[in-house]
């Protein structure tokens, strides 16, 4: 009898333990989705409930930071940017002391360019950025410069030091499918809205300039899901050829039209 009754313990103990295990466990949110909103200035944040076990809350986290919590019901959120520009978003299913999440990263991408001065002879003084989900950055002379390639824009380090979108050059003057324009120097990780903006900007070294790319075939002129922004940190030097800017390129291509540059 006493054997009997030490295995039904055991038992019930082990369908406690797995009865509680099941209403304390829940899966990440499902399916998380960012979109640039506002004209760029905030993200929308959507997503699915999580495939197993019902959250009591959700919670939005932006660097490791508690910004929001939310009701279980609720399956977006919008992160302004006015008041928190983040380089990953979490979204944390909570059930009873469980917490599981779902990450979003918007690490904006980095290239480095080397352009010389468009009066130093025989060397590159473009930049060639291809845009995409992955951004790829090339210096190149102005025999190379395509206007009509796709998913690119293009802009030459000029006298005395400038950076001009081909848009704005006499040669070879064209419109390519991005066109470049650049802000004054600025800090901070949220890029400036339009109107800040010139195809034309003198530059300085140790600054840092924000640049949105703006797609000429859909929605030019306006910021729109077509479009993205980065910074350009500029650093200015000669060697024996002659001037050159060292260019260090960060691209936000996680969520298009979204003007968080968070590096």
């Amino acid at each position: 009898m006493r054997k009997l009754y030490i295995t039904l313990v055991a038992l019930s103990l082990l369908i406690w333990a797995c009865s509680r295990e099941e209403t304390t466990h829940v899966s990440p949110p499902q399916n998380l989705k960012g979109t640039a909103v506002n004209d760029g200035q905030d993200l929308k944040l959507t997503w699915n409930a999580p495939a197993h076990g019902t959250p009591d809350s959700y919670e939005i986290r932006c660097d490791g930071s508690t910004i929001a919590s939310l009701p279980d019901t609720t399956t977006t959120y919008t992160i302004s940017g006015a008041q928190n520009v983040c380089r990953q978003v979490q979204v944390v299913a909570v059930k009873g002391s469980a917490r599981s999440d779902a990450t979003l990263d918007l690490t904006p991408v980095q290239n480095t360019v080397k352009v010389y001065r468009s009066d130093v002879l025989n060397q590159p003084s473009w930049a060639k950025v291809v845009f995409g989900a992955n951004i790829s950055v090339s210096a190149i002379s102005t025999g190379q410069v395509d206007c009509s390639a796709a998913n690119t824009g293009y802009f030459i380090y000029a006298i005395p030091n400038t950076l001009k979108d081909v848009s704005a050059t006499q040669n070879p003057g064209c419109q390519a499918k991005y066109e470049f324009a650049f802000s004054q120097a600025m800090a901070g990780n949220l890029a400036p809205s339009t109107g800040n903006y010139n195809t034309v900007r003198d530059i300085s070294h140790g600054a840092t300039y924000f640049y949105w790319a703006d797609n000429t075939s859909v929605g030019y002129g306006q910021i729109d899901a077509n479009d993205y922004f980065g910074k350009v940190v500029v650093s200015l030097g000669s060697d024996n050829y002659g001037a050159y800017a060292e260019l260090t390129i960060y691209t936000q291509n996680k969520v298009q039209g979204l003007r968080w540059v968070k590096q």
